[in-house]
């Protein structure tokens, strides 16, 4: 068995030769194929939501892990579409970076929930995502209880709550309160990540909250000793497009290794999403070195 066996026309990624390295330097941009790496994971994460469970090959994961792990899988590709509608236009790098934010956690989470004792963390999981439920639930059996009957409103909001709650294994009754998942620095520590907690949550969060340096980067710009509102599009960065996707598919691989169990499956399903995370990473650290960095600033100097 093999992966192009077990799902058709799984994504191909395009070749990073030494040749194109060359003219990505040159320009001083990995700005088109680190859109179509991003493009690609995009779609891999799709194939892998889509995934039967039915397969002899996968683990028989308990419904609740399994529709946990599509909805995380699900909201990744739809916002990653998301992203990549804006960065095809080549603007609005102000509201990719708040997209790529909530990417980012789900993949992180995604990782944290299938490394370890999987089955309580997904119920914590669901605990903590109907929190606001639960207090919504009480608060209109409060009012129901003093005016001595349901209006519609509160009964469909009702069956709502209900509905919700049992999609993801359990009875509002039983949701245990004031119940949270660990913050996300927590996490990362559990996940061997946590020297990367400035770059993807710190920073990210500025924008996500519009703090003074996201303003002041993203937002203004200098005019006659004045900072003015800024109207004109911002390019958006090779790098945004490379660290996404080296997240998704470091999620992705986690899966994975709990999702199947064949181990011919696996290691093709491995050896896929290494090569690809191997070459992001590979683009994201050229970037990054000190003759690609100064070509780039001479060349913003000469624009």
């Amino acid at each position: 068995m093999n992966k192009e066996a077990f799902i058709p026309d799984f994504p191909k990624y395009p070749e990073l030769t030494n040749e194109l390295i060359k003219e990505c330097r040159e320009r001083c941009s990995y700005g088109p194929i680190a859109f179509d790496y991003y493009r690609c994971t995009a779609q891999v994460v799709v194939y892998i939501a889509n995934i039967k469970a039915q397969s002899a090959a996968l683990a028989k994961l308990p419904l609740q892990q399994l529709h946990v792990f599509r909805g995380l899988l699900s909201r990744i590709a739809r916002l990653m579409r998301a992203i990549g509608r804006l960065g095809h236009k080549l603007q609005d790098r102000e509201a990719i970076i708040i997209l790529s934010r909530s990417v980012t956690e789900s993949s992180l989470r995604l990782m944290w929930l299938v490394r370890e004792d999987t089955e309580t963390r997904v119920k914590l999981f669901v605990e903590s995502g109907l929190q606001a439920e639960v207090e919504l639930k009480e608060l209109i059996d409060k009012n129901v209880a003093a005016r001595g009957h349901e209006i519609p409103l509160e009964s469909r909001i009702l069956r709502s709550i209900d509905k919700t709650a049992n999609a993801g294994g359990l009875k509002i009754e039983e949701v245990r309160k004031k119940i949270k998942l660990p913050d996300l620095n927590s996490m990362m520590r559990n996940i061997d990540m946590a020297d990367m907690y400035l770059a993807l949550q710190t920073m990210p969060s500025s924008s996500v909250h519009g703090n003074w340096a996201d303003l002041y980067l993203h937002f203004l710009t200098e005019n006659n000793g004045e900072l003015v509102p800024l109207n004109s599009e911002s390019k958006v960065d090779d790098v945004i497009y490379l660290g996404q996707s080296m997240v998704v598919l470091l999620g992705l691989t986690y899966y994975i290794k709990h999702l199947i169990t064949d181990e011919g499956l696996k290691s093709a399903f491995g050896q896929y999403l290494g090569e690809a995370h191997d070459t992001v990473l590979f683009m994201i650290k050229d970037s990054g070195n000190d003759d690609f960095v100064k070509a780039q600033s001479h060349l913003r100097e000469a624009v």
